[in-house]
């Protein structure tokens, strides 16, 4: 095995960070001869409380007895490391923190390279990337150079069909690892896994044939029904066309991930046109984009001994842990260890010590008692690795956009910037002097730049929270006060209070939220950096010091250029401009025009002659003051009712305080106003997309009336339709069109396109003037059978048929268009008996649920 180490990075010691560092690798068979081998020493880079990097560069061989042909992963050996320091105020080395790395687990992961004695630089060459890295990039919304080279990871092992000596293969999932090892391998073995990968090929381009299948015919159906959907969508529903993504409604307290998306939501999210430009992911860089698949891999360094450090330690009394504290005081200063060691125990878990960059690969055609061969082979792997990791500076600019959700304490949140650059000048920036005020989601958008001298280059982003004292000082004083309106006067005391504001004066002082590094050697040494086209915009956790809980999170992206090509063509390589996004205004408005199959009022009166008065809230987003709702449309006798009521909101986008949700609530009028109303249905419209794309058009987005369906969550069998239409219009477009709410849009002095009929609704009989309550009950008659009416007419091609047949005359057109009615028909009258069916099912489950209950009270009065 080559073992290539990089050097370690943000080692935790336990006394004063000076002197070097070296690392020692072992297996059990050097451990039972009682030897290790060591590798190059390399000084302590401090970065201050008791943190330093190293860089200790060298190409380390050692021998290993691996498992033959269809060995387990499990049957891997580990392999032990062992992390020292040279202090020059120590006599002796001390050991810092050990580190076990498993290389089946290498092999699963497919993080173990192969190399020969023909080809050395496998792992050093910077410009070649695996094709299964750059679809992981594409996958991610990530654009990728072009003049990166690709290839196939199986071409970077030999092919056991074409080499004489065969290979042993190690299959995790659809991935394929070959390792070459000197091993014969039966014909028939060879035969099998020829066809076995043969069936794999055909399965791989039969489910890639089906995807883009299913595609087309999506596409295809979307675009036949959606103008269907969209001009007629009493029609769509009924025939149970696929709805396409209009308005789509969800239960109460469904939240919708819109971070699962590349760019997210341009409403609430002020990067959103930088995360399009440049791209955009969830998380860390280094763990979504693979950047680990270069030089080396990150291992955690621990310290202690895992016996002690258990998951059972964390209920030990206070005497044990005052014990195992003093046994491990001398390794180092009392209160380091102190503190550390609790934090473990509490954890129930060894305490981290570090990280080690190392690349482990498999020399595949070298004798391994070889050792004149080995030597040259490790001497080339020296050279190739030096020109690879030459030492060189690096034009870093960080970009800081915002920060989201930070968990300060205190009344008020002021949050700033601490940037340190380690190995670059200048080497810190502070915006102590101007936070942002009073906000727990900042934006900052601001850049920070540096020449960072690589390797050993990194950056910490710190976030802080600026306290600046108020105090309210009392103060009272006389006053010559008119006593009454009869014109007596006298002296009397006001009283007042006056606010100060130190903070103003610079009195003040900062507490730490949390901070995040980033390591610049596993983005430059890292052909997945190399190869992408643009660093995009990332998520990153701001972790504090004294706890594992995240403090927020920080959004920024990182550019890193050759100093030398800088240096060349200064004005190929300008810094990216960063502006807040303005705010525009705009208006949004929702006409609630009908609703149906409201069924609760009489599932719990269980009465059919109860008469329901119904009404529709809407709300937009969290805050109270944005509820709107409808008047009340009463004596309903079957659940429907007709509003046309157009309602609006003004709004400010982008903004973080509009929460993308529109919630409609059907409710039954019981209190007259008193709030003692009972909610019939309710769901959740998510108009994310609407607020997008009004902000990318700056014009207006109407969405035209469709139905939209309402859940109650005690009453699963509740399907309450609601016919919705939303328009959002920019604040330089209200004023070209006139328009009206409430009962105002019933007039006509607006524009025609907004001029809104006057609801349809029930009316009692009367002997005074009967005729509105037989008006409205043939109306109602009429809409009840004409769905029915023109289901039944859909067969009349049938009809004659016959007299074509008598006739010889052409009846095959009859036919098909008969043929297509009974299948409109059939359509329709199954999903009519299957939602019916439904409703039965979920009645008869919730009575049964509410037999044992009333067969208690029957028994206990």
């Amino acid at each position: 095995l080559r073992f290539t180490i990089f050097g370690l990075s943000n080692v935790v010691f336990l006394r004063p960070s000076f002197g070097s560092l070296y690392v020692e690798v072992s297996s059990a068979e050097l451990q039972e001869t009682r030897r290790r081998m060591r590798s190059r020493s390399g000084t302590i880079l401090s970065k201050g409380n008791m943190i330093g990097d190293s860089s200790v560069q060298d190409v380390l061989l050692l021998r290993l007895r691996l498992p033959g042909v269809g060995g387990a992963t499990d049957l891997y050996p580990a392999v032990s490391l062992f992390v020292y320091a040279n202090h020059p105020y120590e006599t002796e080395p001390k050991l810092v923190a050990t580190c076990s790395v498993n290389i089946g687990y290498l092999l699963d992961k497919g993080e173990l390279g192969s190399v020969s004695a023909k080809q050395v630089d496998n792992r050093y060459n910077l410009t070649l990337v695996d094709e299964s890295v750059l679809e992981r990039l594409r996958s991610l919304g990530l654009k990728v150079s072009s003049r990166i080279k690709t290839s196939n990871r199986g071409q970077r092992f030999s092919r056991a069909l074409k080499k004489p000596a065969l290979s042993n293969i190690a299959e995790v999932g659809d991935r394929r690892e070959e390792l070459h090892l000197e091993l014969p391998l039966p014909k028939t073995v060879a035969s099998f896994m020829y066809v076995r990968n043969s069936l794999r090929s055909f399965r791989r381009f039969v489910n890639t044939l089906k995807a883009a299948t299913e595609r087309i015919w999506y596409r295809f159906i979307f675009a036949v029904f959606a103008r269907l959907f969209l001009n007629v969508p009493d029609v769509a529903d009924r025939l149970g066309l696929p709805e396409p993504a209009l308005l789509v409604s969800f239960p109460t307290g469904f939240s919708e991930d819109l971070e699962n998306t590349f760019v997210g939501d341009a409403s609430s999210n002020p990067t959103y046109l930088i995360r399009q430009q440049r791209g955009f992911v969830n998380s860390e860089l280094e763990t979504c984009a693979s950047l680990s698949s270069g030089i080396f891999q990150e291992h955690l360094l621990y310290r202690g001994d895992s016996r002690v450090f258990g998951s059972d330690t964390s209920n030990l009394t206070e005497n044990v842990v005052n014990a195992i504290v003093q046994e491990h005081i001398g390794l180092g200063q009392p209160d380091l260890v102190r503190n550390e060691l609790r934090r473990a125990l509490l954890e129930g878990k060894r305490p981290r010590a570090g990280v080690v960059k190392l690349g482990v690969d498999l020399v595949s055609d070298i004798e391994p008692d070889n050792l004149d061969e080995l030597r040259r082979f490790r001497l080339r792997s020296l050279r190739e690795f030096g020109r690879a990791v030459s030492s060189r500076i690096v034009l870093c600019r960080v970009y800081v956009l915002c920060a989201r959700a930070l968990q300060h304490g205190g009344a008020g949140c002021n949050p700033y910037l601490k940037v340190e650059f380690f190995g670059g000048a200048p080497s810190g920036f502070s915006t102590r002097d101007y936070p942002v005020q009073n906000s727990s989601s900042p934006e900052f958008f601001l850049m920070f730049e540096s020449h960072v001298a690589c390797p050993g280059g990194s950056v910490r982003i710190e976030v802080k929270n600026k306290i600046l004292p108020r105090i309210s000082v009392p103060f009272s004083y006389p006053w010559y006060t008119r006593e009454n309106s009869e014109g007596h006067h006298r002296f009397s005391i006001n009283q007042g209070e006056v606010e100060m504001n130190f903070g103003e004066v610079g009195v003040g002082w900062s507490e730490e939220l949390g901070s995040t590094q980033i390591d610049i050697d596993s983005r430059w040494y890292s052909p997945t950096w190399h190869a992408l086209e643009k660093a995009p915009v990332e998520v990153r956790h701001l972790w504090p010091k004294q706890s594992p809980n995240s403090k927020g999170v920080l959004e920024v992206f990182v550019d890193l250029i050759d100093e030398e090509e800088y240096g060349r063509r200064p004005w190929l390589y300008p810094p990216m401009p960063l502006d807040l996004p303005a705010k525009r205004r705009f208006m949004i408005r929702c006409v609630i025009f009908t609703v149906t199959d409201c069924t609760l009022p009489w599932i719990v009166s269980q009465d059919v002659n109860h008469l329901a008065n119904l009404y529709v809230l809407a709300h937009l987003g969290n805050e109270s003051s944005d509820e709107r709702r409808t008047d009340v449309c009463r004596n309903s006798t079957d659940g429907s009712a007709e509003f046309n009521w157009r309602m609006g909101w003004w709004i400010l986008l982008p903004d973080s305080a509009v929460k993308p949700r529109l919630k409609l609530q059907v409710y039954e009028d019981l209190g007259f106003g008193t709030r003692n109303d009972r909610v019939c249905a309710v769901g959740d419209i998510h108009i994310a997309g609407l607020f997008n794309e009004a902000l990318e058009s700056n014009d207006s987005v109407i969405k035209r009336k469709q139905p939209v369906s309402l859940r109650h969550p005690v009453y699963p069998e509740i399907d309450t339709r609601v016919q919705v239409a939303l328009e959002i219009v920019p604040e330089r477009v209200v004023d070209a069109k006139r328009c009206r709410f409430g009962y105002d849009g019933y007039l006509v002095n607006q524009d025609e396109d907004y001029i809104l009929p006057k609801p349809f609704r029930p009316a009692l009989f009367s002997l005074v003037n009967p005729s509105p309550f037989f008006q409205y009950t043939f109306k109602k008659l009429v809409i009840k059978i004409k769905w029915e009416l023109v289901s039944v007419s859909l067969l009349f091609p049938f009809l004659p048929l016959f007299f074509q047949f008598v006739a010889w005359t052409p009846w095959q057109w009859y036919l098909i268009a008969g043929g297509f009615g009974l299948l409109v028909f059939l359509r329709v009258f199954l999903l009519e008996q299957r939602r019916q069916q439904a409703i039965f099912v979920q009645q008869r489950e919730r009575s049964v649920k509410n037999e044992p209950a009333s067969d208690a009270s029957s028994k206990h009065p």
